[in-house]
């Protein structure tokens, strides 16, 4: 399990710590490096997204990708502690092997409102 780059704030602020894959879901629970997500990540509205993939097949020397992302209860990233991410998958496409997070940005402004 690890956590993975995007266009937005850096994944290494995640550091995630197990993933239990069940035949319906995948849940995994992590922390924050250093204990506390920076000020940048709820001004891009950063939520943490959980993918599963299953060994590499032929097309896709990454594996398919069996979680759904993306949900709408993908947890904001903010303030101090551990977080949880619970992705539905389909088992139908392939036994899992492995997880990985990443910070999102939503571009969900979420900034303090101005007098303009």
């Amino acid at each position: 399990m690890r956590a993975s780059g995007n266009a937005g704030p850096s994944s290494s602020i995640l550091v995630p710590s197990s993933c239990v894959v069940t035949a319906a879901s995948a849940t995994v629970k992590g922390s924050y490096r250093g204990g506390l997500a920076p000020e940048d990540y709820p001004r891009y509205g950063a939520v943490i997204d959980l993918y599963v993939f299953t060994r590499a097949v032929a097309g896709y020397p990454a594996g398919l990708q069996i979680a759904s992302p993306f949900t709408m209860h993908a947890p904001a990233i903010g303030g101090t502690g551990s977080w949880t991410v619970t992705v539905p998958i389909d088992s139908s496409l392939g036994k899992s092997a492995r997880c990985m997070v990443a910070a999102q940005p939503t571009h969900d402004f979420q900034g303090a409102p101005n007098a303009y």
